[in-house]
């Protein structure tokens, strides 16, 4: 999927998106809104097949019905996730994941893996 464009079908009408834009993946019944900074488009499908068809590593889903772009988080902390200054709710089991996805200076995991490969 690398270096390919991506599409959404936007009823019937097949729309390139700007996939580094992208900050919200949110699922609203049966289809998934795809949320830019100023654009936002919905297509039938499921969280998962998104999140499958997109770059790999790219987002990261913060609850059942919620993935965000890592590029475009702002700050965290156990319970929320802020993206374009909109505070979401990470669901329990949700945060060690979103961690795991991002390099944190001054976390103890990321200076004990820093002083192993010296």
């Amino acid at each position: 999927m690398k270096n390919k464009p991506v599409f959404i079908n936007e009823g019937g009408i097949l729309v390139k998106i700007d996939v580094d834009a992208l900050l919200v993946l949110e699922v609203d019944n049966n289809y998934v809104r795809f949320i830019g900074p100023d654009k936002e488009y919905t297509c039938k499908t499921t969280l998962d097949n998104a999140l499958a068809n997109l770059p790999p590593g790219m987002f990261v889903q913060v609850n059942r019905a919620c993935a965000v772009s890592i590029r475009h988080i702002e700050q965290l902390d156990s319970q929320h996730v802020t993206v374009a200054g909109q505070q979401l709710v990470i669901a329990r089991g949700y945060f060690s994941k979103i961690k795991a996805h991002l390099f944190i200076l001054g976390d103890k995991r990321s200076m004990a893996a820093h002083a192993l490969t010296r």
